[in-house]
């Protein structure tokens, strides 16, 4: 199982906030989500599933968090063991990050900051020792996030209200590309929707079944 070591620094402009709430994602729970990668006409080039699982066990400190990829096109079935922080305060989840998805180490990871409504802004930049996203390898790269509004969205057959947050790397642009993210936060069953918009306008999406 490859590694991928980081130092992150971060700077956080919150407003609006004073209040606490329960977690949201419980120990020893499975999510299971839809992953699609879709070109930048709209066709779709696969669709497979990807299992995400809280564990019971923590991980450097942090709760446990397993990802398992479905064989996908020329992808390989594999898993990889990372963590998440689900605390009174914000959650936050360590995204994918190997094959397809290697590239999300650049960007903010899914967070969301409480209550609901909080007006968020992150700044931060991370150094990549080791990465299972080769071109980041070596460097320092900076990012942004932005909690925002809400919007109404289809899930589990259904349409629910989420928070959303939009995140892009700031630096390495003429070197990387510019990769952009917006997730989907519901109070209850947490990030339910990422999706991200790669440099040549593809797009890969995570909905959760």
């Amino acid at each position: 199982m490859k590694k991928t070591i980081i130092i992150t620094l971060i700077s956080i402009v919150i407003s609006a906030c004073s209040s606490s709430r329960y977690n949201v994602y419980k120990p020893e729970t499975s999510y299971s989500y839809q992953l699609i990668h879709i070109n930048d006409k709209g066709d779709t080039l696969s669709n497979c599933s990807l299992q995400m699982s809280t564990l019971k066990n923590s991980f450097f400190g942090e709760a446990g968090l397993r990802y398992d990829y479905e064989k996908c096109g020329n992808q390989p079935a594999y898993y990889e063991i990372t963590s998440y922080i689900d605390n009174e305060n914000y959650v936050e989840l360590h995204p994918p990050r190997m094959g397809m998805l290697s590239f999300t180490a650049v960007l903010p990871y899914p967070n969301y900051h409480y209550p609901e409504g909080c007006v968020v802004s992150i700044n931060g930049e991370t150094y990549f020792e080791k990465t299972t996203f080769a071109p980041a390898k070596g460097k320092t790269i900076s990012y942004k996030s932005e909690q925002e509004g809400e919007e109404i969205i289809l899930c589990k057959g259904k349409e629910i209200e989420c928070y959303t947050i939009k995140g892009e790397n700031t630096s390495h642009i003429e070197e990387l590309g510019q990769y952009k993210v917006k997730y989907y936060f519901h109070s209850s069953l947490g990030f339910v929707r990422w999706e991200y918009t790669l440099p040549n306008n593809e797009k890969i999406i995570l909905q959760l079944k």
